[in-house]
């Protein structure tokens, strides 16, 4: 063989792969480059901020987030006077976050490490190292979340050498659903206690530059 075919049969060696473990690719488009542009935020007004913050999800549990957090949180009206609660993070808050509470964001996750965050346009992508068992390697790959009409998170896409696959139905899938039901399960039940009131979720909503979710 010529070393142009070597390479090209070395490159295809990990896409056949991968078919056999279950990935089928997806035409190679970028979500987050076609989606509008969500509204910002709304602006609260007489906003402070509070003196202490608890997360809390049910039978999930609670923390505390500092009052020294360096990422924005308020309590203030909105257009219509109703009291609002607003958590406003961008890509490194969200970071440091999964670093405190997650082993992914780490050196030493298994099955996921290495993991970072980027923000889009309606869109979060995570990029992150997975073990590939019939590769017997880690394997870079981002996936692509987003939000549905009723707001509960999805996985759009995974990304694996710049090819874009659906969420196969392997290990790999498996523990990704798992993760995103747990996470939705999370999302339907989180709430916060501030300033001696309850705050419940309303909306989350993403841009380019950061990540706001709206409690009410």
């Amino acid at each position: 063989r010529t070393p142009c075919a070597q390479r090209t049969a070395t490159a295809l060696l990990p896409r056949l792969a991968l078919r056999l473990a279950g990935f089928e690719p997806l035409e190679n488009t970028d979500p987050a480059a076609s989606a509008a542009l969500p509204a910002p935020p709304p602006t609260l007004s007489s906003a402070v901020r509070p003196a202490s913050i608890r997360l809390s999800a049910g039978e999930f549990g609670q923390i505390d987030l500092p009052a020294s957090a360096n990422y924005s949180i308020q309590i203030g009206q909105d257009a219509n006077g109703s009291p609002r609660l607003q958590i406003t993070m961008d890509a490194a808050n969200i970071l440091a976050l999964c670093q405190q509470y997650s082993t992914a964001c780490s050196e030493h996750g298994q099955p996921f490490r290495r993991a970072a965050v980027s923000l889009h346009s309606g869109s979060v992508r995570i990029t992150a190292e997975a073990f590939i068992d019939l590769l017997n390697t880690w394997q870079p790959l981002d996936l692509q979340l987003s939000l549905n009409s009723s707001g509960s998170i999805q996985i759009d896409s995974i990304g694996i050498d710049g090819t874009r696959y659906r969420l196969p139905d392997n290990p790999i899938g498996q523990q990704l659903q798992e993760a995103l039901a747990t996470a939705n399960q999370i999302r339907s039940q989180l709430a916060v206690q501030a300033n001696g009131a309850t705050y419940r979720l309303a909306e989350v909503i993403i841009t380019p530059n950061q990540l706001a979710a709206v409690f009410r």
